[in-house]
């Protein structure tokens, strides 16, 4: 049975490349995200296939929703 109304939400996050990813050692030991591309989370993707299997089994919509830095 379709549920064309149906609305799968599946939250995403923005995060560095871990191949990329370099530490400031001299000054304050934090990661340095200048010049460091930014990927979706891996283990977020997981629940986008899950979204679009519910989605391909019973219609309805999917909506992604993201917070992070600009």
């Amino acid at each position: 049975m379709a549920r064309k109304n149906m609305r799968v939400l599946v939250t995403l996050k923005y995060v560095p490349d871990a191949d990329e990813i370099r530490i400031d050692g001299e000054n304050t030991g934090t990661m340095v995200r200048e010049g460091i591309p930014g990927i979706i989370n891996p283990l977020d993707l997981y629940a986008v296939e899950a979204a679009l299997e519910v989605r391909g089994k019973y219609g309805g919509e999917i909506v992604a929703l993201s917070m992070g830095l600009p």
